[in-house]
């Protein structure tokens, strides 16, 4: 999800690209600061910009790794159902890589790009239950299952704003709801290749069905480009 380089050689670009506006309007800040701080305070005017640039780096730093550790935890989440021989193995990661790519290609924003990954990296958490608890099975299904991702993920520190886009609800933001479509047919594409044994073509064809062709579209890039 992160290029560590990435996070310190190029902070501006990084917050440029994800929107992080308060990095962004404190380097204005620093230099308004040293502007009308150096004829009154000479050289102590680098340092007073200093102080505040400082402050700023090290929010922003703070912000990074906090952002990482909730990254890993949803790759720890995104693994349970392989470990438990619900899905079929690296089903997470391939569907984190495909939502983003198909998330790129339907030019959404850096946020949105990432919650598409991040989603889709926790889909079918649900189903852990069906194989752990069989007297479940009988009121079991997609509906159920997502419900239980929802829960889940929403009960994750920091992972609480993917839960809407993966319960058994469409959530009522427009951004949203498209970036639930992206997870959705990510999952239906992945288990139609995976799962069903189709290639690429009739797994298209199958969720083309859904009606979403712009998103239907954007898989076919994506998986063909990856």
């Amino acid at each position: 999800m992160h290029d560590e380089g990435r996070i310190h050689v190029a902070p501006i670009a990084d917050a440029l690209a994800r929107e992080d506006w308060p990095v962004l309007v404190a380097l204005p800040v620093v230099a308004s600061v040293f502007v009308f701080a150096a004829p009154r305070l000479g050289w102590w005017a680098f340092a007073l910009a200093g102080l505040v640039y400082a402050a700023g780096f090290v929010a922003y730093e703070r912000a990074r790794h906090t952002e990482r550790t909730y990254h890993q935890l949803a790759v720890a989440l995104g693994r349970l159902p392989e470990l438990s021989g619900v899905v079929p193995e690296g089903r997470s990661e391939r569907m984190a890589e495909l939502a983003s790519a198909v998330a790129s290609h339907l030019n959404l924003s850096p946020r949105d790009v990432a919650a598409a990954g991040s989603a889709a990296r926790c889909a079918g958490l649900g189903r852990v239950g069906d194989d752990a608890w069989p007297h479940l099975r009988a009121g079991f299904d997609d509906r159920a299952a997502a419900r239980w991702t929802a829960i889940i993920v929403g009960r994750a520190p920091g992972l609480e704003p993917l839960a809407p886009l993966l319960g058994p609800v469409a959530p009522p933001d427009p951004s949203a709801a498209r970036v639930r479509s992206i997870v959705d047919l990510v999952a239906a594409y992945d288990d139609a290749v995976h799962a069903g044994g189709l290639d690429h073509e009739a797994a298209l064809e199958k969720i083309a069905e859904t009606g979403r062709g712009d998103v239907v579209a954007a898989i076919g890039a994506a998986a063909l480009s990856g």
